[in-house]
């Protein structure tokens, strides 16, 4: 074991002397035991514990990596970098965490339940240290009707802070996980969205993203109008409004000038051009359909009610399992559906009519699973086609379930009681043959999971025997030939069996039925007869009766035909695994005769719901030979194998994740709460861990381009550093692909992989056709065969590959330029966040937000590099200023603020086009440029092919790195004021009332509110006013007048219980109170921080007004955003310096926990 003292010492050595370098490897990376004891000296000792990990999961495949071989690789930060949490968790049994990097969850639904959900998951996610990505789209906007107390929804931005909120509450003190969210540009409170965050006070613990359309952006080059509306997906929307794509664009980019946010995501090239797109179906890629079904559908439900309306389960909000068909085999299988939900009003609906007269009515997008097993939508059905059957019948008083079980001869399935699906489903299989399953309550017909029992067929006959007296029990029922002769030997086992498989049978049938319209046992047996199948076809052929063989016959569906009738509100359920569900149109016998279809469930995903990436990073720096020199080149050969062996790697890396996940769903297994407390976060972690088996994705990124291109002698941005670019990230792809294909081979290919789907996808025709450009591919492969012929033989082993990843932490490690980035300066300083409650922690700099930070004085580390070559040294023996030395370096002209940042964007789209993922690339811009600008780069980003654009303007948040001049400290004297408009002030303004005592006297506070924080304040002694206490909020409305002040009138309550105060001012009529709430008013509004205006309210103590001055402080406390930073800097208790934050309204030390209000 080492002390934190001989860590941070021998990382120093190991790093040169970088001591930033040594606090982020032992702050963040080196192993640590339970009691935070460090167990690794320094990287050395953290790179052999990952090569021993690659390598035992390297031996259990063929052609295994030795574990040297591995090491040698990952040494001194040299070739491959696991990228952050992987260098952290792999081979750590001391924390329960994943090593993945980024989760995508899915959208929260737009009800209670499904926001708190997303919240819940999203938490879950974080404290294993996974980032998390979600979509809010699906969230209905501000004020439209609710079936809640509410009425009316809040909308959008009390939800963002929920979860910005949660997000940092999961930190705990220490480094939170990463947020993302995102919203459609058509969202009608896109507005609201990207100006959220000019408030430094809200969603401090997120980064948010716009989804720009084609739509959009091709309205906004041509001037014409687009249409916010809710659903955003929907052909007839409930909400509708056109405004100008021009002023929205506008307004976007206006707030990413001012606040570095919103990023801008280009949503239908991200789909596009995303391999793992191509299987949506398989619950991977990005879907922006949104097919439901109406309310009185009823699903087939595997919980022993047999089928409820959608709208029912809506109502109820709970999990429930469903009879669904696997899409693979045809079998009806049982699986979890989720969430059953209304997901939207006034829906434009069609009519599929089967052959039997029954319907199903849903959205004309909705797909119906087809007898070939083919997902057709509902408009596009054509009359005579045959559908998958979901068919039910009674059996001996016992509900039969057809299609269920394994093959028989002919290739039909058996069929099997509802009794025992549903206990396997919830306990797992037992052997039919020794356990009985018993109904509790000796109602054959009650299959609920509470009545179903396991016990030994003995004494489950001893049981009946006692409990149903002689002929009442139904073993009694069952003959001894038909015990003998049929359960126990069905299908081609039976010596009664005919030669004709139940497949063979109903097809027989389906004859007769179309041939004469109508089937009966007379016409049945006239076939029967002449074909020489059995005339009789009960208990034999397991279809029960005859009656029950006609229902299966008869209700085998094909499509009548399909019409458009009007429209409804309509539902959704998602269901694991196959995405599918089987709903009933027709039934008797109290639902245990039933007949119906299998539809998919709606597609409400984006971008693989609970999907995850593990990253690592090839070290671009080492792969350039005589650097500096004029000579410099790239080894292309070297880094080809480099990057199939780091392919390879990453491959490990999800079946080290995958006991990850076992471990983090054994420890949620054995913890003490109860089982439904528990219950959620297994269900997630369920589902990561089937995502991530099913689809093996990775993400392969580099790093050190920027310096890479300064060591060749090529100005980063220049047209040279593009051309560079594009071919190092084409041999990027090409070869991680070359490494996935022969994995896919030795492995196998990821589970859902299809070649038909794949054909003709842009980005994988783009990759195949660079891998048989390359000399040798094919005696690489062994095979004479092009890609495309190999991806259709073995595919590939990972559904995607690539990506570029922000790598600000791992490049302090590697010491070169982050990822795809330029140098950001040649001498800067650098902010490391940090846990106040660290051994050690080092405060310099507190954030807006009340984060801390330590700073590090950094200079470039290729820049001193250059300077101690031959290059180099040349220049600095002629003892010029950095400055000077700077313009004579190979970085002159490109460091992040100095290059064109319109080549910048470039430079992206040539990588981009080589990367199966987004790329994370920063558009630093100094803090004079324009709007018009900005402008530029997002428009140029959209034009060549860009997944996303992100640009940060100096100055317009407070940054990771900073510049390291006189400007961010001292003497501040000479700043200028900025001028703050102030939003402009509604008609109606809601407010919140109330109420305080001081010196035995009452006062009303009315505090009106704009976008969730105080706008304007009104009140005085609540002796004038008289509001019941039951009223806590209440609205504002403002009477215009040419020549005089505005008046203000309260409004508060409903229906009868409503009242109005004309002129409330004016109740309160002492005019100093009036005077000093407008004053206080103008500061709100002008955006002074809360905490600011309450500090002075509590300064004068003496004066008039100290007893009004205290209310107003005490009612405005409630408003200060936690986290925030107040005038007093260091606490009297403790003594240390810039620990004072305000908690819950009181000053509070982040280091000792004194509080002001204690």
């Amino acid at each position: 074991m080492y002390t934190y003292e001989q860590v941070l010492k021998s990382s120093t050595e190991y790093f040169n002397g970088d001591e930033l370098a040594a606090n982020v490897f032992a702050g963040k990376y080196a192993l640590q035991d339970s009691e935070s004891n460090f167990l690794e000296e320094n990287p050395e000792d953290m790179h052999r514990r990952l090569a021993g990990e690659f390598a035992r999961i390297e031996s259990n495949y063929p052609n295994p990596m030795t574990e040297e071989e591995i090491f040698d690789l990952f040494h001194r930060f040299k070739d491959i970098i696991p990228q952050g949490s992987p260098m952290s968790g792999i081979g750590n049994n001391y924390q329960i965490q994943s090593i993945s990097n980024c989760f995508v969850i899915e959208s929260p639904h737009d009800s209670y339940g499904g926001i708190l959900k997303t919240d819940q998951e999203q938490v879950q996610i974080m404290k294993r240290r996974g980032g998390v990505g979600f979509d809010v789209s699906n969230i209905r906007p501000k004020d439209l009707p609710t079936s809640n107390a509410a009425k009316t929804t809040s909308g959008l931005e009390v939800f963002l802070d929920r979860f910005s909120n949660s997000c940092r509450e999961v930190a705990q003190g220490g480094r939170r996980g990463a947020l993302m969210i995102t919203l459609s540009v058509h969202h009608p409170q896109i507005r609201d969205f990207i100006k959220i965050k000019r408030d430094l006070s809200r969603v401090t613990g997120a980064n948010i993203s716009v989804r720009l359309t084609e739509e959009f952006m091709c309205a906004v080059r041509g001037g014409d109008p687009i249409n916010l509306r809710f659903p955003v997906e929907s052909k007839s929307p409930i909400v509708e409004e056109w405004v100008d794509a021009k002023e929205l664009w506008h307004e976007i980019v206006e707030s990413a000038h001012e606040a570095g946010e919103p990023g801008l995501l280009f949503w239908d090239t991200a789909k596009s051009m995303t391999p793992a797109d191509i299987y949506k179906a398989e619950g991977f890629g990005s879907t922006s359909t949104n097919p439901c079904v109406v309310g009185e559908t009823l699903i087939a439900v595997a919980d022993g009610r047999n089928a409820i309306p959608i709208s029912q389960l809506a109502i109820e909000g709970f999990d429930v399992p469903v009879y669904c068909t696997n899409p693979s085999s045809g079998t009806t299988e049982i699986r979890m559906g989720r969430n059953p939900r209304k997901t939207g009003e006034s829906r434009e609906v069609w009519k599929l009519v089967l052959d039997d007269g029954t319907s199903l009515i849903a959205t004309p997008g909705h797909k119906v699973l087809t007898k070939n097993l083919e997902y057709i939508e509902i408009k596009d059905l054509k009359p005579g086609t045959s559908l998958t059957p979901f068919n039910t019948f009674n059996s001996n008083n016992y509900r039969q379930i057809c299609n269920a079980g394994a093959n028989m001869s002919g290739g039909a399935k058996r069929n099997r009681r509802q009794y025992r699906l549903i206990h396997d489903f919830h306990h797992g299989e037992t052997n039919s043959k020794k356990y009985a399953i018993h109904h509790d309550d000796y109602n054959s017909k009650n299959d609920s999971i509470d009545n179903l029992k396991v016990m030994l067929h003995e004494d489950h006959r001893r049981l009946h025997a006692d409990g149903m007296m002689g002929t009442d029990n139904p073993y009694f029922k069952m003959t001894d030939l038909w015990k003998k002769d049929f359960a126990s030997h069905p299908g081609n086992r039976n010596g009664r069996y005919s030669g004709h498989s139940n497949e063979a049978l109903i097809s027989e049938g389906r004859n007769v039925f179309l041939e004469h319209g109508k089937f009966t046992c007379k016409l049945w047996q006239a076939h029967a007869k002449k074909i020489g199948a059995p005339q009789f076809v009960g208990n034999k052929f397991r279809f029960g009766t005859w009656n029950n063989f006609k229902s299966v016959v008869v209700n085998n569906h094909k499509v009548a035909y399909v019409e458009k009738v009007g429209t409804e509100d309509v539902y959704n359920i998602t269901v694991d695994d196959h995405h599918n569900y089987n709903i009933i149109t027709s039934y008797e016998d109290d639902l245990v005769k039933t007949s119906g279809i299998c539809v998919k469930n709606c597609g409400e995903i984006i971008l693989s719901p609970y999907d995850s990436c593990r990253l690592m990073l090839v070290n671009l720096t080492s792969f350039v030979t005589n650097a500096w020199e004029k000579e410099a080149s790239f080894d292309q050969a070297r880094f080809g194998e480099v990057v199939q062996k780091a392919q390879r790697l990453m491959d490990d890396m999800i079946d080290l994740e995958i006991e990850k996940i076992d471990k983090i769903i054994e420890k949620v297994k054995s913890d003490p709460e109860p089982a439904e407390a528990k219950q959620p976060e297994l269900n997630l972690w369920d589902k990561i861990r089937k995502q991530a088996v099913a689809g093996r994705r990775t993400g392969l990124g580099i790093t050190g381009l920027g310096d890479a291109t300064a060591m060749l002698g090529i100005k980063y941005g220049s047209k040279k550093s593009i051309e560079v670019t594009e071919i190092i990230y084409r041999a990027l792809g090409t070869n991680s692909y070359i490494s996935s294909m022969i994995m896919a081979k030795e492995r196998g290919s990821f589970e859902v992989h299809d070649a038909k789907k794949e054909k003709n996808h842009p980005f994988l025709d783009r990759i195949f056709s660079s891998i048989d450009e390359i000399d040798g591919f094919r005696d690489q492969m062994l095979e004479n065969i092009s890609a495309f012929e190999w991806n259709r033989r073995w595919g590939r082993r990972n559904i995607s590959n690539t990506t570029t990843a922000p790598a600000g932490s791992v490049s302090v490690l590697t010491q070169t330029t982050s990822g795809i980035e330029p140098a950001f300066m040649l001498h800067y300083k650098r902010r490391k966040k940090i846990n106040p409650n660290d051994k050690d922690a080092r405060v310099d700099f507190i954030d807006e937000l009340g984060d801390k930070w330590s700073e590090f004085t950094v200079y470039h580390h290729g820049f001193n590099k250059w300077m101690a070559s031959s290059a180099g040294g040349a220049w600095s023996k002629e003892e010029l200023s950095n400055d000077e030395l700077a313009a004579e370096s190979p970085y002159a002209g490109a460091t992040a603020s100095e290059i064109d940042w319109v080549s910048k964007v470039d430079l992206q789209a040539a990588a981009q086009k080589w990367v199966c993922h987004a790329i994370s690339n920063t558009t630093n811009l100094p803090s004079d440029v324009d709007v018009e600008t900005v402008k530029q780069v997002y428009m140029r980003g959209w034009e060549s092919g860009c997944k996303g654009v992100t640009v940060y303007r100096d100055g317009s948040r407070s940054g990771v790195l900073v510049k390291d001049s006189d400007e961010n400290i001292g003497d501040r004297s000479g700043m200028k004021f900025l001028d703050n408009d102030a939003p402009k002030r509604p008609e109606k303004l809601s407010c919140e009332i109330q109420h305080a005592t001081i010196k035995g006297e009452g006062w009303t506070i009315l505090v009106g509110i704009m976008n969730g924080r105080p706008y304007e304040i009104i009140g005085g002694l609540s002796k004038y006013v008289e509001i019941p206490r039951k009223h806590r909020y209440g609205e504002l409305r403002r009477r215009q007048r040419k020549t005089m002040l505005s008046k203000y009138d309260l409004f508060c309550g409903e229906g009868e219980d409503e009242f109005a105060i004309k002129d409330v001012v004016s109740v309160f009529d002492n005019p100093n109170h009036s005077a000093f709430t407008r004053t206080i008013s103008l500061a709100l509004r002008h955006g002074a921080p809360i905490q600011y205006v309450v500090e002075q309210l509590q300064k004068d103590k003496e004066a008039d007004l100290f007893s009004f001055s205290k209310v107003i402080a005490r009612c405005l406390k409630n408003y200060i955003p936690d986290g925030s930073v107040g005038g007093d800097k260091t606490c009297e208790g403790c003594g240390v310096e810039g620990s004072l934050v305000y908690q819950e309204g009181c000053v509070t030390c982040n280091s000792c926990g004194m509080s002001k209000c204690s």
